[in-house]
């Protein structure tokens, strides 16, 4: 066999392999569940029947010739095609997570597609792969319905345990509504992320609901309180967290009320957790209720005053607080001209009962 009976044949090879490549490919995009076309200049030169489907229309054919850019719905269409094909036309895969077309019917369904460069009948084109997730996304906004209507149930079971401390013992309500825009500033300045902040502010809320079991008298005893007296008082950690145990919460508040007494070096109680045992959100409400407590009046004793609290984190950093947070802590007070006697007035704090309404 001569030369050119050779090239002849390899030439038959090759068309045949085209052929065989091609038919695979259309079968391809005739089997697969993702909308798929192609088009040139604009105009739609293939469809797949997943693609048809998706836009509305009975058979594939219905969609050649027409221009793709007539099923991107919003005003923003000519612009997200325009983009598409400065992309493109940079040798850059182009992919838009979500856009909005418009089926033959009218109607307005979501997509998710990805558009890349290729080649079609010799000439430069675009194929588009594209699913329809309007169900999808519809279900993600029930969701996020369903999410902020149980965050506003469990805000409003945190207003109503706080409401019910309030009854019994209003200096205790208006300690822990303090501690917790105290506990909030700390917080935000160490960049705890949002759900953190909502979860601690909760929990400073009511952190104190175990007192709810305790004597009044004895916490208003203006005297030295007796060893029992003490351990009673010391229990409402423990309380706090049974009342609280069996509340599917999001966060886990009654762990934080249960720690807010812990101390870095195991001192603490009612478990006596070390270091990065106790949950940082327990830790930057030790700082703050300690800080609170002692600058502010107590029933049995006259403000401590806030230079004594600062003392008192600074002494003991790294041994019953933890230092990340009294640095903080500190730094809000000493740098950024914090006073607690802000804090005495709910309409001078605001962050705490924005970020809790959100």
């Amino acid at each position: 066999m001569g030369h050119v009976e050779q090239a002849l044949e390899e030439n038959k090879r090759i068309k045949k392999e085209l052929c065989t490549a091609k038919e695979q490919y259309k079968r391809i995009i005739e089997a697969v569940p993702t909308g798929i076309i192609i088009h040139c200049e604009g105009k739609i030169v293939l469809a797949n029947p997943e693609a048809a489907k998706i836009i509305g229309a009975e058979r594939p054919e219905e969609l050649i010739g027409k221009l793709a850019i007539d099923f991107v719905s919003g005003e923003y269409k000519r612009s997200a095609v325009k983009r598409i094909d400065q992309e493109i036309a940079a040798k850059k895969d182009a992919t838009l997570l979500e856009e909005e077309f418009v089926r033959l019917d009218g109607k307005i369904i979501t997509v998710r597609l990805t558009a890349i460069a290729c080649v079609y009948m010799d000439k430069p084109a675009v194929q588009v792969f594209f699913n329809d997730i309007t169900k999808q996304k519809e279900a993600e906004k029930k969701l996020k319905e369903n999410y902020k209507a149980l965050q506003r149930t469990w805000e409003n079971t945190i207003r109503a345990i706080a409401d019910i401390v309030e009854t019994r013992d209003p200096y205790t309500a208006s300690h822990q509504k303090r501690v917790a825009k105290l506990a909030f500033a700390i917080a935000k300045e160490m960049g705890l992320p949002e759900q953190q902040l909502r979860g601690l502010v909760m929990a400073a809320y009511i952190h104190d609901i175990g007192k709810i079991y305790v004597p009044g008298e004895f916490l208003t005893k203006p005297g030295k309180l007796g060893s029992n007296e003490l351990n009673i008082i010391k229990n409402h950690s423990q309380a706090g967290y049974n009342v609280l145990k069996n509340i599917d919460f999001e966060w886990p508040i009654s762990e934080i009320v249960l720690q807010h007494h812990e101390r870095m070096d195991g001192s603490g109680y009612p478990r006596g957790l070390y270091g990065e045992d106790i949950l940082i959100e327990a830790r930057i409400l030790a700082v703050a209720d300690v800080v609170e407590a002692m600058a502010s009046h107590r029933p049995y004793r006259p403000s401590l005053g806030t230079n004594k609290a600062l003392e008192e984190i600074t002494k003991n950093k790294g041994t019953l607080y933890d230092s990340e947070v009294v640095d903080a802590c500190l730094k809000l007070f000493t740098e950024k001209g914090l006073r607690l006697n802000d804090y005495n007035d709910d309409r001078t704090i605001q962050e705490t009962d924005y970020l809790l309404e959100r």
